[in-house]
């Protein structure tokens, strides 16, 4: 009996074609793996590096976006009398506080002299001091004044300073730049007050301030009749939540809203002004006496040589050479690094 032998299956040669195609996966897998990593790449040196450019230019001074984040931190966590409560108001906070100070870096010194080094330690050894008490005027004699801060000494100044470099994470040489700003700001101020006027024009004034057009134009004609109380028509039709209405003492121009204040300083004793919108409010006001050489207050004074600041700002601000060029993805980076980084630090104990 014979056996039958299955048939054998023969290995076909490979083509050419098979070779060719097996290339092509490979070569089509290497693109995949490359794009992968230049993503991944991307992601990392967008999301996780700082960015190197500079996005601040004052002057000769050139700053980065980690400059920015770094001071971004500083403000929130020893500055918060600065620093916004809303998180996308952060970077441009920022942005304006840091400009501020190269601003006064580079110009103040030409109107009230240099710190010496010895100023610049002194004031850094009251950094961490709690608020000074004032004096009263019987103690002093001459009014209200600030009691002389003591320097801290060595050890505790190290470790405060210490506490306070780990915290935030600047540099000693960044926070010395910050307090030499400070320092040249206040004196900037004082030497503005010192050159304001003892008296100038004052207007005492009294506001209605309603929600309604109509009624703010009906509470007008009642107050315009002979012998009608304004202040008291005022209190009893404003707005409760309004803000102060009625009888507001009295004011500098400068006070007053730009779209009241040229109007104001027209006016006499007994004028009433048109209805004035006042974002959702309409206001009247009356001027009940005026004084062209009134004697500023202390709080006045303080106010005027603010915005006297102000104005020297802008002026050195249009001289010097002052650029931003900050991209959304730069805005993006400074913001989530400063905001991680500042809940990292109030999770931890707090520093001077």
């Amino acid at each position: 009996m014979t056996t039958q032998r299955a048939p054998s299956r023969r290995i076909q040669p490979r083509g050419p074609e098979s070779g060719t195609d097996r290339l092509a996966i490979i070569a089509t897998v290497a693109v995949v793996l490359v794009a992968v990593i230049v993503i991944a790449i991307g992601y990392y040196f967008t999301r996780y590096l700082p960015p190197r450019e500079h996005v601040l230019t004052v002057d000769e001074q050139k700053f980065t976006a980690r400059d920015i984040e770094r001071r971004a931190v500083y403000l929130l966590l020893s500055e918060p009398a600065l620093a916004p409560r809303d998180p996308l108001e952060i970077v441009p906070k920022t942005f304006d506080q840091f400009e501020r100070e190269a601003i006064i870096r580079a110009r103040a010194n030409a109107v009230v002299g240099d710190l010496t080094a010895e100023d610049l330690e002194r004031e850094m050894r009251t950094l961490f001091l709690p608020p000074q008490p004032t004096l009263s005027s019987a103690a002093t004699g001459a009014g209200i004044a600030s009691a002389t801060p003591t320097p801290l000494p060595d050890d505790q100044y190290a470790k405060a300073l210490s506490l306070r470099l780990d915290r935030t994470g600047i540099s000693k040489a960044e926070l010395e730049q910050i307090v030499y700003a400070q320092v040249l700001e206040k004196r900037l101020k004082e030497h503005l007050v010192k050159e304001l006027p003892k008296a100038g024009l004052q207007l005492h004034f009294a506001v209605a301030r309603l929600t309604d057009r109509a009624k703010a134009d009906q509470v007008r004609e009642v107050v315009l009749r002979p012998g009608v109380d304004f202040g008291q028509v005022a209190e009893v039709n404003s707005a409760s939540d309004s803000g102060p209405i009625g009888d507001l003492d009295w004011m500098l121009p400068q006070e007053l809203r730009e779209s009241i204040r040229t109007v104001a300083v027209a006016m006499k004793p007994g004028d009433v002004s048109a209805v004035t919108p006042n974002q959702q409010f309409f206001e009247v006001y009356k001027v009940i006496a005026r004084d062209e050489e009134r004697e500023f207050t202390a709080d006045q004074r303080d106010k005027l040589a603010a915005e006297r600041l102000t104005a020297w700002l802008g002026e050195q601000r249009a001289d010097l050479q002052v650029q931003r060029d900050l991209s959304s993805a730069e805005d993006e980076w400074i913001r989530n690094q400063a905001v991680a980084r500042y809940t990292k630090a109030v999770r931890q104990p707090s520093a001077p």
